[in-house]
This record gives C-alpha cells, structure tokens and sequence, in this order.
C-alpha cells in the first residue's frame, strides 16, 4: 500500500530563534528504521506556529511511573480492526495495524468503518482488498526534515474507506474546478434520477449510466451540452426498501430549461422524467456543489441495513463512480510535489513508548507531535506534569 504523509512547518516564536540549532543538533536516538527504506509522499496538509521550541528536551518535564491505562493499548479500540493472518509473518508487505494506529485515522467512522469491513468479508473480496482496508493507517512513523516535522503512515486507496477517499476527493476537486475555471460557456447544474424498481442495483446503475450517454445524443439536447462531469450518488426510497441511484452533473453548454431535458430523459429512459437543472449563481456554488458530490457514492441510510451494504459492495465494484465527458474528457492532472528526504526518528507506538519510561528525546518529540497533531493527544496520550514541575516550552 502507498503511504501518505502529514507534514507540519516548525516555527519557533520570535523569541525561540535559538531552537533551529538545539533542533539540529538534537541526537536522534529513535531512529528505528532500517536503511535504505523509501520514504512515502507528501500530502498538502501544512500547520504553521507552534510554541517555543527554545528549549533542549531536558527542558521538558519527567514522568512519573504511574501511567493509567490506555484504551488504545488494549486492542478493543472501536476503531481497530484485527485481520486473521495466515503463512509466515515474513512474507508480508507490511506489519499488522496497531490499535493506536487505527484509532488515530479512523476513530470518527469506527461504526460504519466496521459494518463495512463485514461487508466486504461476506462478499468474497480478496484477501488483500480486505487486509489493505483493516490495515489501512498502519506503520505510523514520525519523521523530520530540517525545520518540519510529519507524520507517515500507509493507506489502502479503497473507494469505501472514509479517509481515503477525501484524499481523492481532493483530487477530484481540483481537477474538476479547474475544468470549470476554464469553461468558455455558461455551466449548470444536472441531477437524472430513474423510476423506482426492485431491479438490482448493478443493473440500475448500469441503466443510468449508458441512458446518460444516449440523452447526449438526442437531439434537443445534443447541442446544449458540449462537456461535463457526473457524480454517481446511491440512496434508499422513502420506504427503505429500493434503491434511487442518481447523477449529478456539471454541465458546461447552451440554455436547456428543463422541460426540454425531462422530456429527452423521457424518451431515453421510457419510464423517467424526474429531472433538475439550474444555473451555477457563483464560483462559491460551484466549489460547494462538486465538493458534496465528488466520490460520494454511498449514503449513510445504506450502510446502516447489512443486506443493502452487501449489495452495494457487489454492485460499484469494476463501475465507475463518476467521469467527465465530451468537452471535459482530458483530465487535469497536477504536477507532483517533489518528494523530500525525511529523517526517520521512529516510529510512533516506539517513541510513544519511550516518552513514557522518561527518555528525554522521545518525550520532547512527543510534546511536538502533540501540539502539532492534536488527535496524537487522544490515542497517544501522556501524563500531564506535575505541580513542581516546569510546564514543556
């Protein structure tokens, strides 16, 4: 699995100049890597300030012994997941997610997180989807590169896990506002919806899709939409009991009122004629509106009904969530970030571990870290000081 990255900028206070040579000179007792490991990429995520590092780590407060017990040393985080493993534990990729880890990037979508995974489990999906899924946020390393500091970890890319895929909607966001940005006619706003059955839901989604693609070619519309993009959302009926998949569109083309278009969607369909279109009132509208849609294909109502979920998963699996068409069809692609050698200096259940026992390093590693990366306080926390205790820097 890729990695991904969090990295922060280290900023000391006007009058903590003095911490970038104490920083650099800092031993770096924690390391724990092996040589020769590549390093994951950079994500965008960037936190200046901070407070004054002017002080060396002795600076920082020793911990007494009477450490309480921690939920995420327990492994019944409900964020945590344990995969069953099978064969010789050195011919994996990667090490099992710890629960700290998987507290860390999933505790605010533990529940649905884990009806999901018994989702995929009941489905058939192989082995590594399922792994790479219950792993995902594993091998969290903390590292730093001069004046930052960043937090590594690996991701599975899966288009149903939560955190990843608002990684990817930021992608996508991007690139489709940068196709907006430079549309020459006016844009507007499309949703398509199909008649509600008891057809299954691959086959509706099918239907959708190849009936979006022949309204293009029908001639009251053909001239009216010269490109675009279409979201796939899937929800329940009214009654919970049927699916109502639909497309959301960004247009770019003509004036179309919406008469003409639930007439052509008619004819295309033979049985829907449920349509909206409307005009984009500003750049504010258009961020918000690709933003809500962009890789959100399930809703919550469908992944709290199991039979529902277990048909979802089977039925988006090989399908495209959404695509660009005509005008749009060449995608924006951003130049990627240059990938920067990070100095490793450990992982972070190891200097978590150490800033318990009083290791000075480690526990003014850890103070940082927690500054810079609050929810660190929740699944790694430590001891606050005590009162004769000088406060950390």
């Amino acid at each position: 699995m890729p990695a991904i990255l969090t990295r922060v900028t280290l900023e000391p206070s006007m009058d903590g100049v003095a911490a970038l040579p104490v920083l650099a000179a800092l031993p770096l007792a924690l390391t724990g890597a092996g040589g020769g490991t590549p390093l994951p990429d950079l994500c965008d995520f960037e936190f200046d300030g901070g407070p004054d590092l002017s002080g060396p780590p002795s600076a920082f407060s020793s911990l007494d012994s009477g450490t309480p017990p921690l939920e995420t040393t327990d492994g019944h985080h409900p964020a945590y997941l344990r995969q069953e493993r099978y064969g010789a534990p050195d011919h994996d990729d990667y090490a099992p997610s710890l629960p700290g880890e998987a507290a860390f990037r999933h505790s605010g979508w533990s529940a649905k997180r884990r009806r999901i995974y018994q989702a995929l489990l009941r489905t058939g999906q192989s082995c590594r989807r399922v792994a790479n899924f219950a792993d995902c946020g594993n091998t969290l390393w903390l590292h730093r590169d001069g004046q930052e500091l960043a937090l590594t970890c690996n991701k599975c890319h899966d288009r149903l896990c939560e955190p990843c895929q608002r990684e990817r909607q930021a992608e996508v966001t991007e690139s489709i506002l940068l196709k907006c940005h430079d549309a020459v006619q006016p844009l507007r706003f499309v949703t398509l919806t199909l008649k509600h059955s008891d057809t299954p839901l691959g086959l509706q989604i099918d239907r959708l899709t190849s009936c979006f693609k022949l309204l293009r070619q029908h001639p009251d519309v053909k001239s009216a939409i010269a490109g675009g993009v279409w979201f796939l959302e899937v929800k329940l009926d009214k009654s919970k009991a049927r699916w109502h998949p639909h497309l959301h569109c960004v247009v770019e083309g003509s004036f179309l009122d919406q008469k003409t278009l639930a007439r052509a969607w008619h004819h295309t369909t033979g049985d829907s004629y449920i349509v909206d279109i409307r005009a984009i009132g500003s750049a504010a509208d258009r961020a918000r509106y690709v933003t809500k849609y962009s890789t959100k294909p399930l809703h919550s109502e469908v992944s709290r009904d199991p039979e529902k979920l277990q048909e979802f998963v089977t039925a988006i699996k090989g399908r495209r969530l959404y695509q660009c068409f005509g005008l749009w069809s060449k995608a924006v692609r951003r130049t990627p970030a240059k990938r920067k050698l990070l100095t490793p200096i450990g992982h972070i259940n190891t200097v978590w571990l150490d800033a318990l026992a009083g290791v000075p390093d480690a526990l003014f590693w850890m103070r940082i870290a927690h500054g810079r990366f609050p929810k660190l306080r929740r699944t790694y926390p430590l001891p606050q000081a005590g009162k004769d205790e000088a406060p950390p820097p």
